[in-house]
C-alpha cells in the first residue's frame, strides 16, 4: 500500500498558492505560474505509483483507475461549474462574452479546454484574466494523460521493467525536445497542448518507474535522511522558491527553462521526508492543510478573480486579498462537503459516480452547445440594442479574408492564395500589409478603392519591426518584399498593433530603401495606432448603459502610451521620408475616442474586442484618413 507523505500535500500548498498569487497580480510572485508544472510532476508521479503498486499485486483494474479519477477531479469540478453558470449569466451581459464562456461550458466535459483556449488565444482573444474558466486547460491536459497512460504504463510493463522505464526516458526526451522546439515556433500551441506537457508527467512517473525496475518486492524507499538527502532535498525546493520568484511570463514556455521548477519538484519527491529539513518545512501543519484542499482551492480563484475583474477596471490589493481567501474558504467547503463525500465508496458506487458524471456531462455540453447556437443568448439585450453587438471574431476572419489574405505567422507564404496579389490596374494597386489591425482596414478600403492588394498575419508587424522577429514571420516579411517587387503597387500601407512590437528602425529604413529603388513615386503611408480597450469595446459601452442616438465616445485607459507610441512612428516617417497619419487624431477627441458610430444600417460599435475595427470601425477611420 502507498505510504501517506504530507511533504507533498506541502508541495501541492506551495504550488497551489504561487498560481493563485500569480494570478492575483501579487508582488514578487512573478513565476507563479511554474506552479501548474509542479502539479504535472506530482501528478505523474502519484498515479504510476498507484498503478504499477497494483500491477505488481495482479489487483490493477481499468475501470478501478477511472473510477478513482472520476471522484477526484469530477465532483468538485462540476460544482464549481454548476455556481459559475448563473454568476456569468448575471455578470457577463457582452453577448460574445457569454458565447465564450458556453464554448467553455462545452469542452470541459469532453476534455478539450485546452485545445479551445488554445484556439481563443491570442490577437483576437479577450483578456485571458476575464475568463472565469480558462484554468481547466490543465485538467484536460492532465484528463488526456491519464486516456494514454495507464494503457501505455501495463503493456509496456508486461514486457518487463527495463522496456518501461527505457522507452519512457526517449519518450519524455522527445517531449523535452519538442517543447523547446515548440517554444520557438508554435509558442501558444506549445503552452496549451499535451505534447510540449507530457514530459513533466513523466518526469514524475520515472520515479516509481525506477523504484519498481530497481526492486520489485521494495519499490517504495525507506527513510530518506542523511546528508544527501538533506542537500538535495533542500536544493529541490531551492529550485522550485527560485523559480516561483525569478521566473518572467516573457519567458517561452514550456521549454528548458522548465527544467528548473520540473527538476526541483523531482528532488523533493525523491529526497525529502520528515528526517529532512525539506521536508519538515513542508510538512507543517498549515501547508499539509492547504496542499489537501489545493485542489478545489486552484478551481475557485480563477472564476473570482476573472468576475471581478469583468465588474471592476482595477481590483486593489485589499479586494484581491479579499478574493484569494474567499478562494480559499470556498476550497475547503469543497473539500469538505464536494470532494471527501464523494470518494467515499460507501456513499457512493462506481456506477453512481459514472452515471451522475455522464448526466453532469451531458447538462454542460447541452447549455454549452445552446449558448454558442443562440450567440451567446442575444435576446438579453434590448432588440434596438442587438445589432450593435452582433459583430463577433467570425463575422471579423470573414471580412478580412481570414485563411486567405490573413494567415497565422507560423504558417508559409504558400498559404497566401492569389485573389492577395491579384489586381487590374498595378499602377494604381494599393497594398495593405501588417498584422490583423492592418487586416481590419481591408472592408474599409475596399468600400473607397477597387484594387486593394493585402499580405496580413497575425502578430506579425510588418518591414521587420520586431527585433526578436520569429523565423517564420521574417519569411512572410520576406515574402511581402518580393511581392512588392513584383507587382509594384501604387500606395503601400503599413499598420499593426505597433504598441505590441519592438520597432527595428535600422531594418524599418532599409526595407523603405529597398522599395523606393524598386518602385520609384511609390506612396509609404505609415498609420498609427489604433484606440485600446484592455476590458473590450462592447463591455465598456453596455457597462456604461449609455443610448444610442449618436456617436458616442469613451476615455481610452491606454490613451497617453498609444500617443507615445505615435510620436515614435511620426519620428521614425519623418526620417524616412514616407506619411505618417495619426488613426488617434481621426478617431478621438482628446484623449476620448470613438466606440459607437452611426451608420446607414444604424448604430455600431467600432472594435469588437480590444482594439480590432469592426465594419463600420474600418470604414470611418478609412473614409477620414482618405478625406486627410
Amino acid at each position: 500500500m502507498m505510504l501517506y507523505r504530507k511533504e507533498i500535500d506541502g508541495l501541492r500548498a506551495v504550488a497551489v498558492l504561487a498560481v493563485m498569487f500569480f494570478h492575483a497580480d501579487v508582488p514578487f510572485f512573478r513565476g507563479g505560474f511554474v506552479g501548474v508544472d509542479v502539479f504535472f510532476v506530482i501528478s505523474g508521479y502519484l498515479i504510476t505509483q498507484i498503478i504499477l503498486a497494483q500491477a505488481q499485486r495482479g489487483s490493477f483494474s481499468f475501470v478501478s483507475f477511472y473510477d478513482r479519477r472520476a471522484r477526484r477531479i469530477l465532483p468538485a469540478l462540476f460544482a464549481m461549474m454548476f455556481v459559475c453558470l448563473p454568476a456569468a449569466w448575471l455578470i457577463l451581459m457582452n453577448p460574445a462574452d457569454f458565447k465564450d464562456f458556453s464554448k467553455s461550458l462545452l469542452a470541459i466535459p469532453l476534455f478539450v479546454s485546452n485545445i479551445l483556449f488554445w484556439r481563443e488565444s491570442g490577437y483576437f482573444d479577450l483578456s485571458t484574466h476575464l475568463k472565469p474558466l480558462l484554468h481547466t486547460w490543465s485538467l484536460a491536459v492532465e484528463e488526456q494523460y491519464y486516456v494514454f497512460f495507464p494503457v501505455y504504463l501495463v503493456a509496456l510493463w508486461k514486457l518487463g521493467s527495463r522496456w518501461a522505464l527505457g522507452l519512457t526516458c526517449i519518450l519524455a526526451l522527445l517531449s523535452l525536445a519538442f517543447a523547446q522546439w515548440g517554444s520557438l515556433h508554435v509558442p501558444t500551441f506549445n503552452f496549451y497542448w499535451l505534447p510540449a506537457r507530457i514530459w513533466e508527467l513523466l518526469a514524475g512517473a520515472l520515479i516509481p518507474i525506477f523504484n519498481f525496475a530497481k526492486n520489485p518486492l521494495a519499490p517504495f524507499p525507506g527513510p530518506r535522511s542523511g546528508t544527501v538527502a538533506q542537500v538535495l532535498g533542500m536544493s529541490g525546493l531551492t529550485l522550485v522558491a527560485w523559480s516561483i520568484f525569478m521566473m518572467a511570463e516573457t519567458i517561452l514556455w514550456p521549454g528548458m527553462w522548465t527544467l528548473v521548477p520540473v527538476s526541483g519538484t523531482v528532488l523533493i519527491l525523491i529526497f525529502a521526508s520528515d528526517k529532512t529539513l525539506a521536508g519538515t518545512l513542508l510538512g507543517i501543519k498549515p501547508m499539509v492543510a492547504m496542499g489537501l484542499i489545493s485542489y478545489s482551492a486552484y478551481l475557485w480563484h480563477q472564476p473570482l478573480l476573472a468576475f471581478a475583474r469583468y465588474l471592476s477596471d482595477d481590483l486593489s490589493i485589499g479586494l484581491r486579498t479579499a478574493l484569494l481567501t474567499a478562494a480559499v474558504v470556498l476550497g475547503w467547503l469543497s473539500w469538505k462537503f464536494v470532494e471527501t463525500p464523494f470518494r467515499d465508496r460507501q456513499k457512493f458506487t462506481t456506477k453512481q459516480i459514472f452515471v451522475t458524471a455522464i448526466a453532469c456531462s451531458v447538462f454542460f455540453v447541452s447549455v454549452g452547445l445552446t449558448g454558442y447556437f443562440r450567440a451567446g443568448f442575444l435576446y438579453r439585450l434590448p432588440s434596438q440594442n442587438e445589432p450593435v453587438f452582433t459583430y463577433t471574431m467570425q463575422t471579423f476572419m470573414r471580412d478580412i479574408r481570414g485563411d486567405t489574405c490573413f494567415i497565422q505567422n507560423s504558417q508559409f507564404a504558400d498559404h497566401y492564395e492569389t485573389v492577395c496579389s491579384q489586381t487590374n490596374h498595378p499602377e494604381d494597386a494599393t497594398l495593405i500589409w501588417g498584422d490583423s489591425h492592418a487586416a481590419a482596414l481591408l472592408k474599409g478600403f475596399q468600400k473607397q478603392i477597387s484594387d486593394v492588394m493585402q499580405f496580413t498575419a497575425g502578430s506579425c508587424a510588418p518591414i521587420f519591426w520586431k527585433k526578436d522577429e520569429s523565423p517564420s514571420c521574417r519569411a512572410l516579411n520576406q515574402y511581402a518584399m518580393q511581392q512588392i517587387q513584383r507587382i509594384r503597387p501604387r500606395t503601400i500601407y503599413l499598420h499593426a498593433n505597433w504598441l505590441g512590437y519592438v520597432p527595428d528602425q535600422v531594418a524599418g529604413a532599409a526595407a523603405i530603401r529597398q522599395i523606393r529603388e524598386w518602385i520609384p513615386g511609390v506612396r509609404i503611408v505609415l498609420i498609427g495606432n489604433i484606440p485600446h480597450w484592455p476590458k473590450g469595446l462592447p463591455r465598456v459601452v453596455l457597462q456604461s448603459g449609455v443610448s444610442f442616438d449618436g456617436p458616442v465616445y469613451f476615455t481610452s485607459p491606454l490613451f497617453s502610451q498609444l500617443a507615445n507610441s505615435d510620436q515614435q512612428l511620426a519620428e521614425f516617417a519623418q526620417q524616412s521620408g514616407i506619411q505618417f497619419v495619426s488613426a488617434l487624431d481621426l478617431l478621438c477627441r482628446q484623449d476620448a475616442c470613438l466606440a459607437v458610430t452611426l451608420t446607414d444600417l444604424g448604430p455600431r460599435l467600432t472594435a469588437f474586442d480590444y482594439g480590432h475595427l469592426t465594419e463600420a470601425g474600418s470604414d470611418h477611420l478609412v473614409r477620414a484618413l482618405l478625406n486627410q
